[in-house]
């Protein structure tokens, strides 16, 4: 009965301590976010992600659009809306590289699932980048074409780690010697006897 609890015991504080964001990143909403407030352009920024094993916001529905814009407003990241709004952007991992006006999420290759684009956007064939901005004070963040060599801030996300979804696709089983050993999918390689996180 014991050894029953103790194994029952590893496999709560597992889903409970995956339940997590990498280190450095903030967890808000469903996603886990690291911000670098000094601008770069677009290739710098995507790069800066990928370091981190990330890539760079792409948004889902509007109440990710929302919670993000809250935090960043109270972070200092997007300020004050002034007649060039644009100045204040924030990179996005949607891209249209190939200039056919089909823009995609660069980190998967696939089009759009969510469309945020603001006013009159997109709208100039030599803005190839999307950045997000507030139009307007009441405004929450809204897609813009830009320049991909424009300076904007960066904003790289991660999925949660060890999300419970993942975690009750796993067979438990209350023998200790049963148990699996998990290492986090962000790493390369795991060592004998663990299996990947992404591979559940």
């Amino acid at each position: 009965m014991r050894s029953a609890l103790s194994a029952l015991s590893i496999v709560i504080l597992l889903s409970m301590t995956l339940a997590k964001c990498p280190n450095k990143f903030v967890q808000i909403g469903k996603k886990c976010y690291y911000v670098f407030t000094q601008k770069t352009d677009w290739l710098r920024a995507e790069r800066k992600c990928r370091q981190l094993n990330a890539h760079l916001v792409v948004f889902e529905d509007q109440q990710e659009v929302d919670l993000l814009t809250n935090y960043l407003e109270e972070k200092g990241v997007v300020l004050t809306v002034h007649p060039r709004w644009w100045d204040e952007s924030i990179w996005i991992g949607i891209t249209d590289l190939d200039n056919t006006r089909n823009f995609i999420v660069e980190h998967t290759k696939q089009p759009m699932r969510y469309t945020l684009w603001g006013p009159g956007e997109p709208n100039y064939w030599f803005q190839q980048c999307v950045a997000a901005a507030k139009v307007t004070q009441a405004d929450s963040l809204s897609y813009h074409d830009f320049v991909c060599e424009e300076q904007a801030k960066v904003v790289c996300e991660h999925p949660i780690l060890g999300r419970r979804e993942s975690m009750n696709e796993v067979q438990i089983s209350l023998k200790l010697s049963a148990l699996p050993y998990y290492c986090a999918s962000i790493q390369r390689t795991c060592g004998e006897n663990f299996q990947k996180l992404d591979e559940l």
